[in-house]
């Protein structure tokens, strides 16, 4: 299947309020987001010291379905492919950098190794208004320890995609270009199947999806327990393996 062009719409300025999740009002949020950003003084510098401690935060799946609060992930140090996108976002629009959220669909083998699925996978992006254009990059989800063991892994068994990346997707976003860790937009089976629009947060992303199949967003949440027991474990696993080690010496 084609690989989807992921359109570019909308005007920044669109991009910049709060939400309940994002929660600009935070106090911690915004002594953060000042602490990370006091001695650079553009917005791509900005951005970048931003992104590097999103980055470096722990990739962990929480075990219930409602969308963590940028707080909630500050607090915790770490959460899921939404969870440090919705942290991300808040951080940049403290800064009044526009951000949001693109959601796309990937095959399910994109979660191989994580999780045995035959279903197809939403993931999301941030898009980072810099440069008078959006940016885009899923790069700040893993940290370089799960991200140099989930790579090892996919040498070593062969595989093009699975544990979440794509063994020729890029490792870091550098502030000027797409950065896409997940796919390869490039290759016939990498690459989304279909772009889901924006959102400002998870959150709105979730209710869209709800009001789209109900029934099925019922029963997701139901499941969703046991699915992030399995895909923590798997983390967990890779965590523990030589690749994964060396990229903390």
């Amino acid at each position: 299947m084609p690989t989807p062009h992921l359109r570019i719409d909308s005007s920044p300025d669109l991009w910049l309020g709060t939400t309940p999740i994002l929660d600009l009002g935070d106090d911690r949020l915004r002594l953060r987001a000042r602490t990370l950003t006091q001695l650079r003084a553009s917005p791509p510098e900005q951005a970048m010291a931003i992104y590097g401690y999103v980055k470096a935060l722990r990739f962990f799946v929480p075990t219930h379905l409602t969308a963590a609060t940028a707080r909630e992930v500050l607090d915790d140090r770490g959460g899921s492919w939404y969870g440090k996108s919705t942290l991300l976002i808040s951080l940049l629009r403290l800064c009044h950098i526009p951000a949001r959220l693109r959601m796309v669909r990937l095959g399910p083998q994109h979660w191989r190794g994580l999780v045995m699925t035959t279903k197809p996978v939403n993931h999301p992006m941030v898009e980072i208004w810099l440069g008078e254009r959006w940016q885009r990059t899923d790069t700040h989800v893993y940290d370089l320890r799960y991200m140099a063991a989930a790579r090892a892994q996919l040498h070593r068994k062969g595989w093009q995609v699975g544990y979440g990346v794509h063994r020729n997707g890029d490792t870091i976003w550098n502030g000027r270009e797409d950065a896409f860790a997940t796919f390869v937009l490039d290759e016939p089976d990498g690459g989304p199947r279909a772009d889901l629009g924006v959102y400002n947060d998870p959150m709105e992303f979730m209710r869209w999806l709800g009001d789209q199949a109900p029934v099925a967003g019922v029963r997701r949440a139901m499941h969703w327990g046991l699915v992030a027991a399995r895909i923590n474990h798997s983390v967990q696993a890779l965590r523990k393996t030589r690749a994964s080690q060396a990229a903390l010496a």
